[in-house]
């Protein structure tokens, strides 16, 4: 029987020193890339534009080569790179989930935790009511991407640093709330609090904020 469970990417501030973010390639047409994927183009509150995209969006095997190369439109007059800088590339783009385009620059969202990134399950105080997940919806139905999959629903939300902190914040005190109605305040506490002060410190260094929902087989009949 199919469950919901969300995950929670985060990248962070020093992503550029840690190689998960870079200038975009000259050799890319972003404006051919954009059109190909326009339903994966979101508005920012500052008016800008981000380009979410899959790591199969820009990588493909060749089967010939038996390896991974680019998939992306290609403005060959403006590309002047040798062979080894498209094959390092190539090798970075394998370590990401997503990515987000935005401004010419390319943030990789890697599917594991490392130096500049980091993966939580929920937060669980994100979607604990009904009044929780409203405030979610109504603040980023405009930056939602369904992600396409044939057997389940999946679908992401992408946020800048900036918004999940604020999210946080809201999310924490309507949960606070909460859990002093119904009386449960010593466990939540204990239990939860410390998750709290966890990832409110590490969203003070995120650039960007991918929350993922997705169904999984959990077994149960």
């Amino acid at each position: 029987m199919p469950a919901r469970a969300t995950r929670t990417y985060l990248v962070l501030g020093n992503a550029t020193d840690r190689g998960l973010c870079f200038p975009c390639p000259l050799c890319w047409d972003l404006e051919r890339l954009a059109q190909q994927y326009r339903e994966r183009s979101l508005k920012l509150p500052a008016g800008d534009e981000v380009l979410f995209l899959a790591s199969g969006h820009v990588l493909c095997w060749d089967r010939e080569k038996g390896q991974w190369d680019e998939c992306v439109p290609r403005n060959e007059l403006e590309c002047t790179e040798d062979a080894a800088a498209r094959e390092a590339r190539i090798r970075r783009l394998q370590t990401a989930k997503w990515l987000i385009v935005h401004r010419g620059q390319v943030w990789l969202v890697p599917d594991e935790a490392g130096e500049a990134a980091a993966v939580v399950e929920g937060p669980l105080w994100w979607q604990i009511t009904d009044e929780v997940r409203r405030a979610f919806v109504e603040r980023f139905a405009d930056r939602f991407v369904d992600e396409s999959n044939p057997l389940w629903s999946d679908y992401v939300h992408v946020l800048t640093g900036e918004e999940a902190r604020a999210f946080d914040e809201l999310a924490q005190r309507l949960t606070r709330e909460y859990v002093e109605r119904a009386g449960s305040a010593r466990y939540w506490y204990r239990e939860v609090r410390p998750r709290m002060k966890r990832l409110a410190e590490v969203l003070e260094r995120a650039v960007w904020v991918v929350v993922y929902t997705y169904e999984w087989e959990s077994g149960l009949a």
